[in-house]
C-alpha cells in the first residue's frame, strides 16, 4: 500500500504560508523542504517516501518527517522497520507540538506550532493545524467528519467555543462534485449490513463472506463491529496479522486462523490467494466497501445494495461528501480555500447567497428510512471491543 507506485499524488505538497515544509508529497521540488509531514499512509499521499533521493535529503541535512504514532507504525510495517527511514520519523501526539524548522536553503530557523487532529479517514489519519506569527493554516488531509463532530474539535475552537480564525484552508475535495451530495453514516450502514451477513451465513454452512476493501488499512471499525454484533472475527492473512498482533487494541475483530472464521478480507475473485486450504464447494458472498460507485445517492435509500446473488455493494465513505465539505468550509469561513485533488469551487456552495447563515442550523442528512425486514437493528453479542477504541478508529 505505502509504496512508490504509479498512483498520482493527491496533493502537490506545498504549504505556501509556511516556508520550506511539504505535506503528503516527497518527490521533485519537495525534496528542497526542511521538514516533511504525512497525514496518513495511503499511496496517493506517500509519493517518494521510500525513495533513495528522499533518504539522502533527510540524512545529509538533518531533516525529519512528522506523523502520528499509528501512521508511523504502518510505515514501519510496510518497510520492515528499515532504520534508515524510521530513524528520520518523529511521532507526534494528538494536540499541539512546537517543531523547530532548521535553517536550510536560505530559510532562517523558525518555530512552528503543529497540532494533530483526528481526521476520521483511516487508521492514524490526522489533520494538521500549522500556526506561525503570520498565519494560521489548516490542512485536512483526506478526512471524513460530520458537522456534529467538527463542532466538538477543541483544537479548532477558541475558549468561547467559537471556530478559530483560519487564514488558509487546504481541504480534501475528492467528492466535491454534485453527484456525491450525501453519504450515509458509516455506523448506520454497518447496522444494515449485519442483517445481510447474518442471513447469508445462516442459509448454508458452506456459505462464506468475502470483504473486498479498497485499502490495506482503514476498515478496523468494520471488523470490530462485525465481532461486536455477530460474535464473528474476520480472517486476515499473515501479512496483515503481523501488524495487528503488535497492536492488540486493533486486533479484537480479526484472526489469523482461517478455520475459526467464515469471513475473510478478500484479495481476488477466486479466493485462492485468500485461503491456505481449498475453497472448492464454498459459496462466497462478496461485499465491496466503497463510496466511489454511489453517485446520486439519496438519503432515504439504503447504503447496502445487492448487485447479484453473490455480490453486494456497501456505501462506506472514508471521505467527506460534497455537503460535508461545504458545511466544513462554511463553518470556518477561511480567508482562502485551496482544494485537493480537485479545485474548490465557491459556486458549488448552497450557502453562497447566505453569507450570514446561522451555522447552528446547517442541515445534516436525516436518518434514512429502513423498510426492508433484512435491515432491522441487531444487538451486540457482548462488549467485546471497547467503545472508546471504536471511537478512536473512526469519528462516527
Amino acid at each position: 500500500m505505502c509504496s512508490n507506485s504509479r498512483i498520482t499524488s493527491s496533493f502537490h505538497g506545498k504549504i505556501f504560508e509556511v516556508a520550506g515544509i511539504s505535506v503528503d508529497n516527497f518527490e521533485e521540488y519537495n525534496l528542497q523542504s526542511r521538514a516533511f509531514f504525512l497525514s496518513h499512509c495511503h499511496s496517493d499521499h506517500t509519493k517518494g517516501l521510500f525513495s533513495s533521493k528522499l533518504l539522502r535529503t533527510l540524512e545529509c541535512n538533518g531533516i525529519y518527517i512528522y506523523m502520528s504514532e499509528l501512521t508511523a507504525a504502518i510505515i514501519s510495517d510496510d518497510c520492515n522497520g528499515d532504520p534508515s527511514l524510521m530513524n528520520k520519523i518523529v511521532k507526534l501526539d494528538y494536540g499541539t507540538t512546537v517543531v523547530t524548522l532548521p535553517s536550510y536553503f536560505g530559510y532562517e530557523e523558525q518555530h512552528l506550532r503543529v497540532t494533530l487532529i483526528k481526521a476520521g479517514h483511516c487508521l492514524g489519519s490526522v489533520m494538521f493545524l500549522f500556526e506561525t506569527n503570520e498565519s494560521t493554516v489548516l490542512y485536512t488531509g483526506d478526512f471524513n467528519l460530520r458537522f456534529t463532530d467538527v463542532k466538538q474539535l477543541v483544537s479548532l475552537h477558541d475558549l468561547n467555543k467559537k471556530p478559530i480564525k483560519i487564514d488558509t484552508l487546504y481541504v480534501d475535495t475528492t467528492f466535491i462534485d454534485y453527484g456525491h451530495e450525501y453519504f450515509p453514516k458509516r455506523s448506520e450502514v454497518m447496522n444494515e449490513l449485519m442483517a445481510v451477513i447474518k442471513e447469508w451465513l445462516h442459509k448454508d454452512n458452506k456459505n462464506r463472506i468475502a470483504l473486498s476493501l479498497s485499502a490495506k488499512y482503514g476498515y478496523e471499525y468494520v471488523f470490530a463491529e462485525i465481532y461486536n454484533k455477530l460474535g464473528m472475527k474476520v480472517y486476515v492473512n499473515e501479512e496483515r496479522w503481523a501488524f495487528y498482533r503488535q497492536h492488540p487494541n486493533l486486533a479484537a475483530g480479526v484472526t489469523n486462523d482461517e478455520h475459526k472464521s467464515r469471513l475473510h478480507v478478500c484479495r481476488g475473485s477466486t479466493h485462492r490467494s485468500c485461503y491456505i486450504k481449498q475453497t472448492f464447494g464454498l459459496n462466497f458472498l462478496t461485499i465491496r466497501f466503497s463510496a466511489m460507485f454511489w453517485s446520486e445517492y439519496e438519503m432515504e435509500t439504503s447504503g447496502v445494495q445487492k448487485i447479484s446473488d453473490d455480490k453486494v455493494n456497501v456505501c462506506f465513505a472514508t471521505h467527506c461528501s460534497r455537503s460535508q465539505i461545504i458545511d466544513f468550509v462554511t463553518y470556518f469561513n477561511p480567508k482562502k480555500v485551496i482544494g485537493f485533488p480537485n479545485k474548490y469551487e465557491s459556486d458549488s456552495s448552497p450557502f453562497k447567497e447566505k453569507a450570514d447563515v446561522d451555522l447552528n442550523c446547517i442541515v445534516t442528512p436525516r436518518k434514512r428510512k429502513i423498510e426492508s425486514p433484512l435491515f432491522k437493528k441487531t444487538s451486540a453479542v457482548d462488549k467485546k471491543v471497547d467503545k472508546k477504541v471504536l471511537r478512536n478508529l473512526f469519528d462516527l
